[in-house]
């Protein structure tokens, strides 16, 4: 390792999930490397990385390593995305990173399916600790395919767990998703493939459409800086567009938390109505006094209660109280 690599792995900077529990998995994911033969798709494997970046760092105990910074490793080394996916060149970027494990995989999108298959890889050892692949019918988004994806590969290890403050940040993201995804997907191809003016041309789209997600504008947003500034120079023009930049990111940071907020009310009110079944209830009433029955041909006693209720049952009130203690925003 040379000392430029040593100096890089020592800034890494690690994205902390928001919860605040010692972290089981420190982990870095890399772009799914196009194994087809339509190259025209590579910005998928990007696209996959970025949406299991965002995704995996709201589970309890995950690290993801900041992606900018693995970026900037494998632009500078001019790796390539097919040999990292094996196990000895995910390793060694892992160790470069100081990440524990590294999340690999590949894609291949014929005319009619996307297939995507990945792995979670033990840096320390290079065992494969879970495995997972998808097919999907060719789609114009596949963002719910990513997720069925990242259930699949977390869902193999023994700490996976499903929370409803996680799966409200995954519905956030998958909410979005936008046109923009695809161009700022598109823009990291460029980038890694040092097209700084296709990189550029495809930042300006993903940041100027109408239809702009928050959920990795702060990370598009530093990219468009960065390469506006090599291609452009520090211009007046650059100068004034970061400033616009700066300040469209602190709207955007403004709105985040409003989306997360909303989303976990919808994940918490459809795991209400799950539990409440009619087996969840039970009808209840007070004692009453007896009353005679007696028309010469039937005589009876008959107790109806003065008062009648339907409460919850025990355990399905405690089941509703666990789920508001899933979360922290409700």
């Amino acid at each position: 390792m040379n000392r430029r690599l040593a100096s890089i792995a020592l800034c890494t900077l690690v994205v902390v999930s928001a919860f605040g529990q010692a972290p089981t998995y420190q982990i870095a994911v890399t772009p799914y490397a196009n194994i087809g033969a339509d190259k025209t798709a590579d910005y998928i494997g990007f696209q996959i990385a970025e949406f299991l970046s965002s995704a995996m760092a709201g589970f309890p105990g995950v690290q993801v390593i900041e992606r900018t910074q693995l970026m900037k490793i494998l632009e500078e080394q001019e790796l390539q995305l097919s040999g990292i996916t094996e196990g000895e060149g995910s390793v060694s970027i892992g160790q470069i990173l100081n990440a524990k494990q590294m999340v690999v995989g590949s894609f291949e999108l014929s005319k009619t399916r996307l297939v995507v298959n990945g792995r979670i890889v033990d840096v320390q050892s290079g065992a494969v600790l879970s495995r997972a692949s998808i097919e999907t019918p060719r789609a114009d988004s596949y963002i719910e395919a990513y997720k069925a994806f990242m259930f699949k590969l977390l869902s193999e290890l023994p700490e996976y767990k499903l929370t409803i403050g996680v799966e409200a940040r995954i519905e956030n993201i998958a909410e979005q998703a936008s046109p923009g995804a695809d161009d700022y997907a598109k823009a990291l191809a460029a980038l890694y493939n040092k097209d700084d003016a296709a990189a550029l041309d495809y930042l300006e789209k993903a940041l100027g459409g109408t239809q702009v997600g928050f959920v990795g504008f702060g990370s598009a947003s530093d990219r468009y800086v960065e390469t506006l500034s090599r291609v452009r120079g520090s211009s007046r023009y650059a100068k004034m567009v970061q400033k616009q930049i700066e300040t469209n990111k602190s709207l955007m940071d403004q709105v985040e938390p409003l989306s997360i907020y909303r989303a976990t009310i919808k994940v918490l009110e459809s795991r209400i109505q799950s539990t409440l079944t009619p087996e969840a209830f039970v009808i209840a009433g007070d004692p009453a006094d007896a009353v005679e029955y007696d028309d010469g041909l039937v005589s009876t006693t008959v107790r109806l209660p003065a008062l009648a209720g339907v409460q919850l049952k025990d355990e399905a009130r405690a089941a509703i109280t666990a789920l508001f203690s899933q979360q922290d925003v409700v």
